[in-house]
């Protein structure tokens, strides 16, 4: 049933699934050999389960959106948000909702069923500095960076109180104070 390819496999016992360096689910090449070749077969190979990955499949979904550029952070296993968003990224791409969140075999299989997305680049702002300076530092034609002097704002000028006899300034006294 199966056509010769590069990949080497051989049936498992149960007769059910295959195993082995190319059909484990991590074999890319061989997997895009074998649907390039009989796409309906594919089809049904996945569907058996024969591309599962023998261990874990948060690693095995990690590592597949990664190759898509759907997953940006690191293969570790751990299904957090990062991985969540690139589920919801990927989905995005093939314009469906996402059946689940989580790591499941069902999830792999459904992504390996399109696996020639590829996601857009993210591209993260940068964060903004706290520096008090940074708005008085420009740049001159050589490349260095130099301190401008801080502008002072304006001030309006002082009203002078008028002169009073004795030399006591009576515009603030309340009545009382002095007798």
């Amino acid at each position: 049933m199966i056509r010769p390819t590069n990949a080497a496999f051989s049936p498992t016992e149960d007769g059910g699934s295959l195993a082995g360096t190319g059909l484990d689910g991590t074999g890319f090449e061989a997997r895009q050999g074998i649907k390039a070749q009989d796409p309906d077969l594919y089809i049904q190979l996945v569907a058996s389960g024969a591309f599962d990955p023998a261990g874990d499949v948060a690693r095995a979904l990690q590592t597949e959106l990664k190759r898509m550029n759907c997953y940006t952070g690191g293969i570790d296993g751990a299904f957090g948000p990062g991985s969540r968003r690139s589920v919801r990224a990927y989905f995005t791409q093939i314009g469906e909702t996402a059946p689940t969140e989580q790591a499941t075999i069902e999830l792999f299989r459904k992504i390996l069923l399109n696996d020639a997305v590829t996601c857009p680049v993210q591209v993260q702002a940068a964060a903004p500095r706290n520096n008090s300076n940074a708005g008085n530092r420009t740049r001159n034609n050589t490349g260095t960076t130099r301190q401008q002097p801080r502008q002072q704002p304006r001030q309006q000028p002082r009203q002078q109180a008028p002169a009073s006899s004795g030399g006591i300034n009576t515009n603030n006294l309340g009545s009382g104070i002095f007798r």
